[in-house]
């Protein structure tokens, strides 16, 4: 948000420029809560978090080169970092869960009405419409993912439908452009909606590269930027 204006108008902001504050030499060091996890966390457990890791790059390829593409060069425009951070969960839930029964008749009746209604050749255009399966279970796998780490979610989030509503709504509003009965995150709603499925994203990727529940949520709460969201 900016200044309000002579009118009263308070402008709504969707860029984030850089910090103002620099440090007057290079920040060298980097404390265990500034970090996910240290290499002493994965020795403490015995787990092997170089074969781990490169089982795990392999095996969410996709998910390893958009989520890391955009933590390296995040986009300034708070819309993109939205959908950008969204297609990766969307990418890192279609490797880690099975598609359900329901959702494959759904893109059955989804593929025999485009073919009902349009000829073949317009139908090769039409396919950037139609949605995949993991598009249309991310809400669902979403709110069960809230569900099942709510232990440490709940620090964040008051209303688990709540939160994956407004998202599914955002996310309709940044492809389309349309608005719907519900206004779309925001400003600083935007910003911090971004860093909670950050945040459930990283749970995911520290269960998949070997650890508990227990070591999750130790080094989750000891994280300097999750105690950060807890105060909103």
């Amino acid at each position: 948000h900016g200044e309000a204006a002579t009118q009263g108008i308070i402008p709504r902001l969707n860029l984030l420029y850089d910090p103002i504050l620099r440090l007057e030499s290079k920040y060298k060091n980097l404390h265990s809560i500034d970090m996910l996890f240290t290499y002493a966390d994965c020795r403490n457990i015995d787990l092997n978090i170089f074969q781990g890791w490169l089982d795990f790059s392999q095996r969410h390829r996709a998910f390893c080169e958009v989520y890391f593409g955009h933590i390296y060069v995040k986009p300034k425009y708070l819309d993109e970092r939205f959908s950008r951070v969204v297609a990766a969960l969307t990418l890192l839930c279609s490797t880690t869960e099975e598609t359900s029964d329901r959702t494959k008749l759904f893109l059955k009746a989804v593929e025999a009405a485009m073919t009902a209604n349009f000829p073949e050749e317009e139908r090769e255009l039409l396919g950037h419409v139609i949605p995949t399966s993991s598009e249309v279970e991310l809400p669902i796998r979403l709110r069960r993912s809230l569900r099942e780490y709510s232990v440490l979610m709940d620090q964040l989030i008051d209303d688990f439908t709540a939160f994956v509503q407004a998202v599914s709504d955002t996310l309709s509003f940044v492809e389309r452009r349309v608005e719907g009965p519900r206004p779309p995150l925001r400003g600083a709603k935007l910003l911090y909606a971004i860093e909670k499925l950050h945040v459930i994203i990283k749970i995911i990727v520290l269960k998949e590269l070997g650890f508990n529940d227990d070591n999750v949520n130790i080094l989750l709460n000891r994280n300097v930027k999750f105690n950060y969201l807890k105060t909103l």
